[in-house]
């Protein structure tokens, strides 16, 4: 769509916004890599769902949780399947390219 359709934006509501309200959750520090590319960012309501399992199994990880996310995050990552034009998590998680240069988890309904 070009720009001067509705002329400048008021307000843009950036990667760096969505970090800080808790919408997203940056995922850089574990070096979870998909396709080349890290998957960087994750939606706060899937995080927020995944991280009891997480804490569950960060024992098994001397208690780190970043470890176990990370190794949580890969063996997802193995069984992704893309049917359409987007990859799949399944059961029921997206994994969309994003405007910082990797991936972003997520739920359909967060999109």
């Amino acid at each position: 769509m070009p720009d001067d359709f509705w002329g400048e934006p008021i307000y843009q509501y950036t990667d760096q916004d969505a970090l800080k309200d808790g919408v997203l959750v940056d995922l850089s520090p574990l070096n979870v890599k998909f396709l080349g590319l890290p998957v960087n960012r994750m939606t706060g309501t899937v995080y927020a769902d995944l991280k009891p399992q997480v804490e569950a199994l960060s024992a098994s990880y001397e208690g780190d949780f970043n470890a176990a996310l990370a190794a949580m995050l890969r063996a997802k990552l193995r069984n992704a399947i893309m049917p359409q034009d987007i990859w799949h998590l399944p059961p029921d998680l997206w994994l969309l390219e994003n405007e910082v240069s990797g991936f972003t988890i997520m739920y359909p309904s967060d999109y």
